[in-house]
Parts: structure tokens; sequence; C-alpha cells
């Protein structure tokens, strides 16, 4: 909430009342709290949360057991669909990156990505085999969601939204309608990426046109009610972006690279790793409704056109910034 309605996160921007923050049940109307006092309070909660987490999360000794336990009940079973501690130390993260303290979301990325893959191997990076099978491909790369929810009409949200037989207008999609992968080659530039796989040329028989299969229904696929939240890559982004050291942010960076079987990049200075770093977190989030507040927080005023399979557009900053919903008003006049 603080992302959509509350300001671009800086100095000047932080002191900006944005929503109200709830901490005790009850009838009162909350006051509105500035972005700063909210984010505050958003780590300290999760701060608590990773002390109370820490020692009881079966995720920490068993990993993510995604199947049913065989003497009792699920409660602590399909741990990628529960806010386990490793996402709950993601969203650390990700939290203190949206306040622009690089260091302290540097310190939880590092601590995350030792555990999860250093010491053990929580969440391994999807295999060729998931990635580029025929019949059952796995195109959220699952072994990697950290966080999700479990949505079994997931396939209502693809037809809703990408299916080929949806008119331009209602259709995500890189495409005018056709065939054109203008903006995918220009995205994508290793064609042998897994990422790639997503966008298919598909035709209903009447319509063909280049479509995004990323949520398309297929019976025991990997991840098939998997709506993803919070990814490991996005927790080795924050790693990268955060690293003093520019070497060791491309190393980062190109650890997601090389595990989508894209060659690894060598960008030349911190300007040219952020814009790589944003490349590939488009790539890795599409569909997942991210990559607005990623531009949000890093202030883009240029992004691609909508209206075009090519080319950019002007985005004006106040333009990131959602209005507060008139009943939220309202109780405060």
């Amino acid at each position: 909430m603080l992302r959509l309605f509350g300001p671009i996160y800086n100095e000047a921007n932080k002191t900006i009342a944005s929503i109200p923050y709830v901490t005790k049940s009850g009838f009162e109307v909350s006051p509105i709290l500035s972005a700063e006092q909210v984010a505050k309070q958003i780590t300290d909660d999760l701060k608590l949360a990773l002390s109370l987490l820490g020692n009881t999360d079966p995720i920490r000794t068993s990993g993510v057991r995604n199947g049913n336990n065989p003497s009792g009940p699920n409660d602590l079973y399909y741990r990628q669909y529960r806010l386990n501690y490793y996402a709950t130390k993601a969203l650390l993260a990700r939290a203190y990156l949206w306040q622009g303290d690089k260091p302290n979301a540097l310190i939880q990325a590092e601590e995350l990505l030792n555990e999860v893959q250093v010491q053990k191997n929580v969440f391994p990076y999807v295999t060729a085999g998931a990635a580029t099978s025929a019949t059952l491909p796995d195109r959220v790369f699952s072994t990697e969601v950290m966080f999700s929810i479990y949505d079994i009409n997931r396939v209502e949200m693809f037809r809703r939204q990408f299916d080929v037989n949806l008119d331009n207008n209602n259709k995500l999609s890189f495409s005018n309608n056709d065939v054109n992968e203008s903006r995918v080659n220009a995205l994508y530039d290793d064609a042998n990426d897994y990422r790639r796989r997503i966008w298919q040329n598909t035709s209903s028989g009447t319509i063909t046109a280049l479509t995004n299969l990323k949520y398309m229904d297929v019976t025991n696929a990997p991840g098939r009610y998997m709506v993803p939240l919070i990814r490991l890559s996005e927790v080795l982004h924050i790693a990268a972006e955060c690293h003093p050291d520019l070497a060791t942010g491309i190393s980062y960076l190109n650890k997601v690279r090389t595990s989508r079987n894209s060659l690894s990049l060598n960008p030349t200075s911190a300007a040219t790793l952020q814009t790589a770093i944003m490349n590939e977190f488009r790539k890795e989030t599409i569909g997942e409704g991210q990559q607005f507040f990623f531009y949000k927080r890093t202030a883009q005023q240029t992004i691609p056109n909508h209206a075009s399979v090519t080319g950019t557009k002007a985005m004006v900053l106040t333009n990131y910034v959602v209005p507060l919903p008139e009943s939220e008003i309202s109780q405060r006049n």
C-alpha cells in the first residue's frame, strides 16, 4: 500500500502524508502517517516477524515442504504459499531498498543468499529440463519462488488478460495483436534465454498473435496454481544494486543471467549496471505486478511505449502516486 499510494521515497518526499498504519483493533480512525513513519512501522514489524520465525519456521530445517503432511495437518507445510522466514527476510531487504537504505538492504540480501544458496539449497534455480519442457514447462520458475499466492483459478486470469482470443484493447501483450516480436527481441538480448519462452505465437484458428504464456494452464505442470509475490532473483538483484563494489554487483547480476542460460554482461559503470538490473528485473517479474514499483522507486521518466511495439514514452513522476480513495479521505474530514 505504501508503494502504491505513497510518494516516490526520497529525502524530500518521505515526510509527505501517505497512508494509515493500523497497529490495534478497534473503531478509531487511524491517522495518515508520513511515508517515513509507515516505512519504519513496516521494517519494525518485519524484524519482529523474523525474530518470531527464526527458530520455529520448518523451512530452515526441512525446506519448502511442498507436499502433504503424512501424519497431520498441513499448517506448517507448503511453505512457499505462506509468509515464511526467508520470504520475510526478502521483504525486509525490499523495504530497506524502497527507503534508499542500501547498506541495510544489502545486509539482509546477503545474509539470505548465504543461507539459501551457500549453506543450503532451499530455492534451487529452475532446471533446463523444467524451463524448456514441451509438455510440462515450469514457466514461473516455481522452485525459486519464496512466497506466492495459491490460486486454483489462475487460468481465469490468463483468459481475461493474455488469451490470444482477446481483442487488442483488452490483452496484455508485446504485439499489436499480431506476430510482431520486435519488443521481445529488444528485451531478451540472448535468444537462448529461458525467460523468452513465455512469448510464443499462438493461434485460435482466426487470430494468430504473440502471446504471453506464463500463466497458461498446463495440467500437472510445476507451479500450476502459483502467482509469485517475491522470488530469489529479486534478492540477487537487490544485492547487485546495493553492493558498493561494481565487480561484486555485476557478479550478482550474472548469477541470474547464467541461471537463465544467458551470456554474462560486463557493465562498465554503476549507471549501466543499474540499467542492466532494470532490464533483468523486467524479464523476471513480467506479469507479476512488480515492474511499476521498480520504475517508481527509481523515478524512471522514460518507460516502454504501451501503444507501440517499439520505442518509449515520457512518464510524469506525479503519475506514479495513486490518489487515496475518497472513502479513506472522507473519514478524516
